[in-house]
């Protein structure tokens, strides 16, 4: 298992810099000032500013307990969505969390590493939502993504028991193309709305051909 899961890691690199590029673009188109770019900064920073306050006034338990319960909640929603049936979630703030489900597969094992549940139902909910309030989704998707960045960046580690079960080498670069990909899709919806999201994913595809069928042909 560990030797194929190595492998689709060295395929899946050409994604990694075919997404890499398409983000990039996405972020140049970012660079000038608009009222969605500009919201969605002001939400990353009203979140720093919540976790400092927060941690002055004695919230650091009810944060620790706050990222444990995302943690697990979003082992318990991607394991739904495999089809997985959740027999037993625990989240708590000293001893950490645990679900028990009927099977597993990396992607289960690794999605909180890269799924930002909490920012995902935000977009989900943005096409409900009137035009005249899109500004307060675009900001509270800031404010939702940055806390993701920094709870993913506080648990991640090689250490981590989901790490060591999909492999250190796979899980680092699957982890790479899927923080790239939903970094990408966040920065296109701040950039012009749910519609375009589409656009990102397959400008992805699209440079990572390109990247492989460039290779191939310098190779022949």
């Amino acid at each position: 298992m560990g030797i194929l899961r190595n492998l689709l890691a060295v395929l899946l690199i050409p994604l990694c810099a075919g997404y890499t590029l398409a983000l990039i673009d996405v972020v140049r188109s970012l660079i000038r000032i608009s009222p969605r770019s500009v919201s969605f900064l002001v939400g990353m920073g009203f979140f720093l500013l919540h976790r400092r306050l927060a941690a002055r006034i004695g919230g650091a338990k009810k944060q620790g307990f706050a990222e444990v319960f995302e943690h697990e909640l979003t082992h318990t929603v991607v394991a739904w969505l495999m089809g997985s049936e959740v027999t037993e979630f625990q989240a708590t703030d000293k001893k950490g969390g645990h679900i028990a489900h009927t099977h597993t597969n990396f992607i289960i094992t690794l999605a909180p590493y890269f799924l930002p549940t909490v920012t995902v139902l935000v977009l989900m909910m943005a096409p409900v939502i009137k035009d005249e309030y899109s500004l307060y989704v675009v900001f509270f998707a800031g404010f939702t993504y940055c806390y993701h960045l920094l709870s993913t960046w506080h648990e991640f580690s090689f250490h981590q028991p989901d790490i060591e079960k999909s492999g250190k080498f796979f899980s680092v670069v699957f982890l790479y193309l899927m923080n790239v990909v939903f970094v990408g899709i966040v920065l296109q919806f701040v950039d012009s709305g749910n519609s375009t999201v589409l656009t990102f994913l397959l400008d992805g595809l699209s440079q990572s051909l390109t990247l492989v069928v460039s290779a191939l042909s310098r190779l022949m």
